[in-house]
């Protein structure tokens, strides 16, 4: 299982979706160039998609999102391992069910989308021991 140890506190999981927040922020003004163009209908899903592809493609393609990085802090499965895809993916999804942030509670929060996808954050180490990826030793 894991190792409670090494699981990121609420503070930092509070401090990554801030920052990764105001990231998305600025991605979503690019939906409102569709508004001036197509109208009001495609707004609500070009914001839901930026949504989606910033947490997906960033913790997919680079195995963290850019709070994630600055605060240190990295999804892994209950394997310890990098999320698959599907892992991925599905995490993306549930976090577009914004009532999910009150599944945030307690000094070791296990929100929705980790439990759903099997995974959850850990402290990332600076030197990474050769069975767990980025874990501290």
């Amino acid at each position: 299982m894991t190792d409670n140890k090494t699981i990121a506190q609420w503070y930092k999981r509070l401090i990554n979706f801030i920052i990764d927040t105001f990231i998305i922020g600025l991605l979503l003004s690019w939906p409102y160039l569709l508004y001036f163009i197509h109208g009001q209908k495609y707004v609500l899903f070009g914001c839901f998609l930026i949504y989606f592809l910033y947490y997906f493609c960033m913790e997919f393609f680079t195995g963290q999102t850019v709070g994630q990085r600055i605060t240190g802090t990295i999804p892994l499965t209950n394997k310890l391992k990098k999320p698959s895809f599907f892992r991925s993916f599905i995490r993306s999804v549930v976090r577009l069910f914004w009532v999910e942030i009150i599944s945030f509670n307690g000094a070791r929060p296990v929100s929705w989308h980790d439990q759903v996808s099997g995974t959850r954050m850990f402290i990332q180490s600076k030197t990474k021991s050769p069975d767990k990826p980025g874990l501290n030793k």
